[in-house]
């Protein structure tokens, strides 16, 4: 019996877009590739959903985020908690000539992510997993003991649909000589992991509610790892509250005696202490073009 489902997953792109925004804020398209998987509730099948989003291209795969077997030889195997977790392209088996080939491995420090395993008990436990890599499964096995994987006859459309994104031609196969920059990683590349549930909440939720009360007692309850991603604000042409900044720099003027800038609109009196609000002479010139404005008639 096949563990391949016979088609691709639907995800409509609009929405893995509002769920990348939901988690990465609004600026989420700063990234060269963003992965969203879908988690169901089979084990070692390819049920699970992967849309990968990049600058020109969206597709869907068959995909795999959870292990083969819970337990193996009596061993707890990791179960990837959900929320965002960080990837980079390099080597599965990075440190095995005869088996080394492109993946994806996470791009913290120590390569941990925050994991589930289940106890003797059948109760699950929070645990640290390392290398919980993105890589390529197998026909009758999904080769999973945590990792996150795509069926072989899919892995290299991922893997190079991945790398083209990120200016990196993915060579095939294995890899006997290790390339330098791939052992260090190339790319950030946010992978957001959910369930089904999530995926349906995320969808309904009118983009307006996003962290308000209700939703944040949603995400603590339900997701682990997520990264604060700082906004992108666009350059600004005039003088951030130039009218405050006027008022400072007037007020210590009037302590020193100093330069006189005259504009046809007026005259301002300026000193050296106008370098504590700006870098640098261009900022100061800026600056001053701004103030100057201000002045009335």
């Amino acid at each position: 019996m096949s563990i391949l489902p016979n088609t691709r997953p639907v995800i409509k792109q609009t929405s893995t877009e509002k769920i990348a925004n939901y988690f990465l804020g609004d600026d989420w398209d700063k990234y060269e590739v963003v992965e969203i998987a879908v988690r169901q509730k089979k084990i070692n099948f390819y049920d699970d959903e992967l849309a990968v989003i990049t600058k020109n291209k969206y597709t869907t795969f068959n995909w795999n985020a959870e292990p083969s077997a819970y337990i193996v030889k009596g061993e707890a195997k990791a179960i990837l908690k959900k929320g965002v977790h960080f990837y980079t392209i390099s080597y599965h088996h990075k440190w095995k000539n005869a088996k080394r080939y492109v993946a994806l491995r996470p791009a913290t420090s120590d390569e941990g992510l925050p994991v589930w395993r289940t106890g003797k008990d059948g109760k699950l436990f929070s645990s640290k997993g390392i290398a919980i890599n993105q890589h390529k499964g197998g026909a009758n096995s999904t080769w999973s003991e945590g990792c996150q994987t795509a069926h072989f006859s899919q892995y290299d459309e991922f893997i190079g649909m991945i790398g083209d994104a990120l200016g990196y031609k993915v060579p095939k196969g294995i890899i006997s000589k290790a390339d330098a920059k791939l052992i260090k990683g190339i790319g950030n590349i946010p992978y957001i992991l959910i369930d089904q549930d999530d995926f349906n909440y995320i969808i309904k939720l009118d983009e307006k509610d996003f962290e308000s009360a209700d939703d944040l007692k949603y995400r603590m309850a339900n997701f682990v790892n997520l990264q604060t991603v700082e906004k992108v604000i666009p350059a600004d042409k005039n003088v951030p509250n130039a009218a405050k900044i006027l008022k400072e720099v007037e007020a210590e003027a009037a302590k020193e005696s100093g330069e006189k800038v005259v504009s046809e609109q007026g005259t301002i009196t300026i000193d050296e202490d106008l370098q504590k609000h700006f870098p640098d002479s261009d900022s100061v010139n800026r600056a001053l073009r701004g103030l100057v404005e201000l002045i009335p008639k």
